[in-house]
């Protein structure tokens, strides 16, 4: 499939240097997964509603980050609403996931 994502898988503590390093972690979730867990200092952002417009407004377009979302096909939504972006990410279990755009 043209512009798949292929899936790199992170640990904690690469999330955890990531954030470090200045990137910023940007959970696609629902509001309610968000709250039941996430990220400490992840900004939450529901890909439902006007997802991008509040993207642009909260995020500066220099602003590296990587992308939590729900599935692949999520992660690929979110990629293509906020194009030219550093990277996407899909959690699964204890781990994070992410593919460089």
């Amino acid at each position: 499939m043209a512009g798949s994502l292929k899936l790199q898988q992170f640990t904690a503590v690469q999330v955890a240097q990531e954030q470090q390093s200045g990137v910023l972690i940007l959970d696609t979730r629902a509001a309610e997964l968000f709250a039941a867990a996430h990220i400490r200092g992840a900004l939450q952002l529901g890909l439902m509603g006007p997802f991008a417009s509040w993207a642009a407004i909260l995020i500066a377009p220099t602003q590296r980050l990587l992308i939590v979302a729900l599935d692949e096909a999520s992660a690929q939504e979110a990629k293509i609403r906020l194009r030219g972006r550093e990277a996407v990410a899909t959690p699964r279990n204890q781990t994070c996931h992410s593919a460089h755009l």
